[in-house]
């Protein structure tokens, strides 16, 4: 039988690398195990993990931007430990460059790799497209030490799951590719099945990792229907536009204890130079639907976008503090490749230079660290944009009361 090595790459990037699994690759799993393929996967991020001991006829590796650096070197690794093996990179920068000669690879896969991952197993090469969500609807966790990775809601052990694929919205901070536009929807019987098995090996909580899980009413309110008997707490990305009081509600009964928002910036202005579609009293009127439900509220900010100034800085720090947050994460703006600021910055207010190829690019900045990449607005400049995430942060929590942040909790949100 032809075995396929899936490798999850180290992400230096990220404070707490083995948070949740890779999912992404272990949905390539399961296709594969249902086409009569042997399956193994190597995360690195877990301790002790290595590339030895393998004996693959097709290596797959994953790669974001941040880890274009990190891909290059493992994919020359996979050279030296497996020669003549073909080499596929897929994965979210495989999507918007196709880097596969500079990665040293041998395919480079863009979108949905099911499919593609399948034809190459097989020994064609052809990329297949897009894949029917409820075709290989739940990953093949078996393939990690599922218990390994650390993710946790209120202190309760929990893992990560998707409900539905893909964003029709046009922020011009966030990479998109074609496919991500169309959002397509898993049956709602299947995610059931899921968290079913899920709760099957011990887990009471979930992450839903859509990237907003109300973007369709009555299929949330369906799904929080189904999951209400069920006894999950979950937390879940949602889009405060179009976030109602009744599903505000339906989270509520379904188990929702967290919420999270991409807030951005308290400056009505920058909202409306990235192509946010939302307002600060949009956010505030979320935070409200929120609190009255007894449902935690996480704001994400970006510090650096088009436009910011130290008075939009605070603006954004004053919205924090005023509708009071539960929880909150502030990070700088990184235009990565894909997004509309990074392919067409002489729209807006923003120069960078994102030295990705070389070295990794951190989730956040922070005062005094080196970045590999610099941000400057008309009115801030870089060394500046790199110590205020921090500062923000700090200032925010302090006032707050809140505990420091945890590393693993904004990447799962």
């Amino acid at each position: 039988m032809k075995e396929v090595l899936l490798i999850n790459p180290r992400s230096e990037f990220l404070a707490e690398p083995a948070f949740v699994p890779p999912l992404g690759l272990l949905y390539l799993g399961a296709a594969l195990e249902a086409h009569g393929f042997r399956v193994q996967v190597a995360d690195l991020n877990l301790p002790g993990e290595t590339l030895d001991g393998y004996n693959p006829s097709l290596i797959g590796v994953t790669c974001v931007t941040a880890q274009f650096a990190a891909v290059r070197s493992l994919v020359s690794r996979c050279r030296s430990l497996y020669p003549g093996v073909r080499v596929a990179v897929g994965g979210p920068h495989l999507s918007v460059r196709r880097d596969t000669e500079r990665l040293g690879a041998d395919v480079g896969v863009a979108g949905d790799g099911e499919e593609t991952i399948i034809a190459l197993a097989a020994g064609h090469g052809e990329d297949r497209g897009p894949v029917d969500v409820d075709r290989y609807p739940i990953p093949a966790r078996h393939l990690v030490p599922i218990a390994d990775y650390s993710c946790a809601v209120d202190g309760e052990a929990a893992t990560s799951l998707v409900s539905q694929r893909g964003c029709p919205f046009a922020c011009a901070f966030c990479s998109r590719w074609a496919s991500t536009r169309k959002v397509r929807a898993r049956l709602v019987d299947n995610v059931i099945e899921e968290i079913g098995q899920l709760k099957d090996m011990g887990f009471g909580s979930l992450v839903f990792h859509d990237d907003e899980m109300n973007l369709l009413n009555g299929r949330l309110l369906n799904l929080c229907r189904r999951m209400a008997p069920l006894g999950v707490r979950f937390k879940a990305n949602a889009r405060a536009d179009l976030l109602t009081r009744e599903q505000v509600q339906a989270f509520a009964v379904a188990g929702c204890s967290w919420l999270c928002f991409g807030v951005e910036s308290g400056s009505a202005e920058i909202l409306r130079k990235v192509s946010k579609g939302t307002t600060p009293e949009v956010n505030t009127r979320a935070r409200r639907f929120c609190r009255e439900m007894g449902i935690k509220f996480k704001a994400f900010t970006i510090i650096g976008l088009p436009g910011e100034t130290r008075g939009t800085v605070e603006q954004t720090r004053r919205w924090l503090i005023e509708n009071e947050v539960d929880d909150l994460t502030v990070t700088m703006l990184v235009p990565y490749p894909g997004s509309a600021i990074h392919e067409h910055p002489e729209r807006f207010d923003v120069e960078f230079e994102l030295d990705y190829e070389r070295r990794g690019v951190p989730f956040r900045g922070a005062a005094g660290l080196q970045l590999p990449h610099t941000t400057r607005t008309a009115a801030l400049g870089a060394g500046e944009l790199a110590e205020l995430p921090e500062i923000i942060e700090a200032s925010v929590r302090r006032e707050l009361g809140l505990s420091r942040r945890t590393s693993g909790e904004e990447v799962a949100a």
